[in-house]
């Protein structure tokens, strides 16, 4: 299995080492960024049974993630708590030689899940996708929109998920985000900014924009207020 996990590894451009590290030197993900909702008590104390019985050569995966502190499980976490709870203080683990981005973590655990026999449930991979999706939105700020059409492809290649169930479990995240893009289009001209600087902001067609603006009318209410604006002026001058 650990050739396996070493093979996965290097078709994500990961290199890797087998070392003895004490399990004190080694925590779990933060929730957010792990692909399960909990921990498996049974499956931890089947696991220790295993380990106390021999039967078992256990081994954990871990690496220094981007924007996170000391070295961290990425998966194998169940085998952690497992080594724990039989008493054992060190473990055979695979560290990876790269830090990994942390827009990368989701996928990573995603490609090795199989590594403890026990695969994620529908509902814990549907949340994974979503979660690696959300993190690259945080990371990438205003620049999220424009490049989002190419994260969603390599999201489905990275995943090898078909384009049909990708957008399935994105669904509602991206129905939100046409209404919250709505409202920054308006945001953004009523600022002043004309269509195509909007356009290229934020990577929305222009015809796409001027419908948008058109659908209250917001084009001639600003047209107008800025009328007024001149009007008023004018008077005061005058």
């Amino acid at each position: 299995m650990i050739e396996q996990v070493k093979s996965f590894l290097a078709n994500l451009g990961f290199s890797c080492q087998e070392k003895e590290l004490s399990l004190s030197e080694v925590q779990p993900l933060p929730k957010e960024l792990y692909v399960r909702e909990r921990i498996d008590m049974q499956w931890v104390e089947n696991l220790k049974e295993y380990i106390l019985e021999g039967a078992l050569q256990p081994f954990i995966v871990c690496a220094r993630v981007e924007g996170l502190q000391g070295m961290h499980l990425i998966d194998t976490h169940h085998t952690y708590f497992a080594l724990k709870a039989a008493g054992k203080t060190n473990a055979k683990a695979l560290v990876v030689q790269e830090k990994i981005p942390i827009e990368k973590i989701i996928i990573v655990q995603l490609r090795l899940n199989k590594s403890e026999q026990k695969p994620l449930t529908l509902k814990e991979r549907k949340q994974a996708v979503l979660k690696h999706y959300i993190n690259i939105k945080n990371k990438l700020g205003k620049d999220f929109y424009r490049r989002r059409g190419q994260i969603i492809q390599d999201i489905m290649q990275e995943t090898g998920f078909s384009h049909t169930y990708i957008y399935k479990i994105l669904e509602d995240t991206l129905q939100k985000e046409k209404e919250d893009l709505k409202q920054l289009v308006k945001e953004l001209y009523s600022q002043g900014k004309s269509q195509h600087e909007i356009e290229n902001i934020l990577g929305i067609p222009q015809p796409t924009i001027s419908r948008w603006l058109n659908e209250n009318n917001l084009q001639e209410i600003i047209h107008f207020s800025t009328a007024v604006e001149h009007f008023s002026a004018g008077r005061i001058f005058t």
